[in-house]
């Protein structure tokens, strides 16, 4: 399995980001104890599902470095609030995405797509485990007085997407399933942007 590290080349160059920025946002949120730390080169741990679902909310959060730790804790920690088939008992929206992302990189899920929204705060994960589908929405009614985003968020509804070959690939990678840095899709690109009025 991949170190973090890896996991953040990997994420940049398969989305088209900017890995200086998201090494960034991985410094920062490995120094709030969010991401897998240890010892260096070969003797770094490998990375979790965990890591990779905080680094993809991240990514959707899109928000400026020095905020990405409230940025994914104001998502990661939202709890269960609407489960629309499925059978699963996830608590909060991370372990959520960390499942899902398990399930993509064993095969089990299939037409898997993570959605976050900021008006109000909400992270929905859908796809279909062996066929049979699932649509979870984690969101609160009342949020804390100081829960708020960083830009491009604050004040505006807006919303962030990821699906399709490009999502299922970086799951593979965290399983160790595909070799980090192997782009080999022919989407153009990995991110939905959504305006005010669009976005479900």
């Amino acid at each position: 399995m991949p170190r973090v590290t890896q996991l953040v080349s990997d994420l940049a160059a398969r989305f088209g980001l900017d890995e200086r920025t998201l090494a960034g946002k991985a410094r920062a949120l490995r120094e709030a104890g969010m991401l897998t730390s240890g010892g260096h080169g070969v003797n770094a741990p490998d990375a979790s599902y965990l890591d990779g679902a905080r680094l993809l909310l991240a990514v959707l959060a899109d928000g400026k470095t020095v905020a990405a730790v409230d940025d994914v804790q104001a998502f990661a920690g939202l709890p269960l609030n609407v489960q629309i088939a499925g059978q699963f008992a996830f608590d909060k929206a991370e372990t959520a995405v960390a499942a899902l992302l398990d399930g993509l990189g064993q095969s089990l899920v299939s037409d898997a797509k993570i959605a976050l929204s900021n008006g109000p705060l909400r992270v929905e994960v859908r796809g279909a485990w062996e066929g049979e589908p699932f649509h979870l929405a984690f969101d609160r009614s009342a949020l804390e007085p100081d829960t708020v985003l960083s830009e491009p968020w604050t004040g505006i509804h807006k919303s962030m997407a990821v699906s399709g070959e490009r999502l299922c690939h970086f799951a593979e990678v965290i399983a160790g399933a595909r070799a980090p840095g192997v782009i080999d899709c022919d989407e153009e690109w990995g991110r939905q942007r959504f305006g005010s009025e669009s976005a479900d």
